[in-house]
This record gives C-alpha cells, sequence and structure tokens, in this order.
C-alpha cells in the first residue's frame, strides 16, 4: 500500500469514524483503535526497505550492528508510546495522554 493509498485510507477512516460517533458514541474510539492499527501495520510492512538500506548503509561504512539496533528499538519504543498518547487523547483521557 502506497503512502496516498495509506493517507486516503486514514482520510476514510476518520470520517467512517465521525459517522459511527454521531450513531453509536460508545463504538467510536474501537474503530478508531482499529482502524489505527490497520495504518500501523501498513506502516511497518514499509519499513522492510529502509531497514534493508539501513543494515547494507551499515555493513558499507563498517558500523557495529548493534548500534543500528539500538536506534531502531528507540525509534519503535518512541512511535508506540506516541501511538498510545494518541489513542489516550481520542478517549479524552488528556491527563494521562500527557503522562505516557
Amino acid at each position: 500500500m502506497g503512502v496516498f493509498q495509506l493517507a486516503a485510507f486514514a482520510l476514510l477512516a476518520a470520517s467512517f469514524v465521525m459517522l459511527v460517533r454521531v450513531i453509536r458514541p460508545e463504538m467510536a474510539l474501537q474503530v478508531s483503535v482499529i482502524a489505527g492499527l490497520i495504518v500501523l501495520a501498513f506502516s511497518i510492512a514499509q519499513l522492510t526497505g529502509i531497514l534493508e538500506s539501513l543494515r547494507s548503509f551499515a555493513a558499507k561504512y563498517n558500523i557495529d550492528t548493534a548500534y543500528v539496533a539500538i536506534l531502531l528499538k528507540i525509534i519503535g519504543i518512541a512511535y508506540v508510546v506516541q501511538f498510545a498518547g494518541e489513542i489516550c487523547k481520542d478517549a479524552g483521557e488528556n491527563a494521562l495522554a500527557s503522562k505516557v
């Protein structure tokens, strides 16, 4: 799925969440989380090419792969925490989102 297709899916999902929020407000958060997980899954699938590029870059310049692994773990943790904070904001828990 390309970037534009992913963006189109996100806009359609946001529209659907707004529609669900009017009809059944209690289901809006679940639909939003599911859509977010789908976007996350497709984004992770796109990262395989980037990971291969990083591995070849590290091999070309004799960079220890342990450093690259640590960097990728830090980026992954930051992304997951940001995702969790945004879900908390969507649920109306701004105080909890700021703690995350």
